[in-house]
């Protein structure tokens, strides 16, 4: 009886990040065609950024823990932000195991509250975006604080958005046919040894 053998490829993937912000206000709103690595959201003397991160030189293993990004956020003042005004959308592109999209997207609030006399620093800002998305067999789950649900914005510093991808993807047919020539094959030698024995 012959036997195949064929070499189980780890299952990875790989990505690059984008996004943009939406709102009423004018330099807070992108929109969906303003979709960048880099975008900016200007308003009450602050500065919030988002820079995506492009393809990885290589591939990283299903179950990986990684970046999409961070949030920069800079400037002096005292400003709240209430629900409903500013949206922030990440896409995460997917380049492998194939190509696809995938978005996470939900409203930034809380309050921001710096260099102003007599008071301390302060940041209450949260995006709270939906925790999951699917971009073509990898699913992108993203790694929220406990308490808020959602990536806290520090004041004057910069906040990693990260998540967990698993790869997802269908076996292709060749992989069944294998695995079922595979099953046939023991099931014939196990009735030939209970036939010889």
């Amino acid at each position: 009886m012959a036997i195949s053998t064929t070499t189980v490829e780890a299952q990875d993937f790989n990505f690059s990040t984008r996004g943009y912000f939406s709102s009423a206000f004018g330099t807070c709103n992108q929109g969906a065609g303003g979709a960048a690595l880099s975008v900016t959201c200007t308003g009450g003397g602050f500065t919030l950024n988002y820079t995506g991160v492009n393809t990885f030189p290589g591939n990283y293993l299903s179950g990986s823990n990684v970046s999409l990004g961070t949030f920069t956020i800079s400037g002096t003042g005292d400003v709240t932000v209430p629900g409903s005004t500013v949206n922030f959308t990440l896409l995460v592109d997917n380049t492998v195991p194939s190509s696809g999209t995938g978005n996470f997207s939900g409203f930034i609030t809380g309050q921001i509250r710096v260099g102003q006399a007599g008071l301390s620093n302060f940041s209450s800002l949260i995006w709270s975006p939906n925790p999951t998305t699917v971009a073509d067999g990898v699913t992108y789950s993203l790694i929220l604080d406990a308490v808020t649900g959602g990536v806290n914005i520090p004041v004057n510093g910069n906040v990693d958005i990260r998540a967990r991808g698993v790869v997802s993807t269908i076996p292709e047919p060749s992989t069944y046919a294998l695995l079922g020539s595979g099953l046939l094959g023991l099931a014939g030698l196990a009735r030939r040894r209970r036939t010889t024995v």
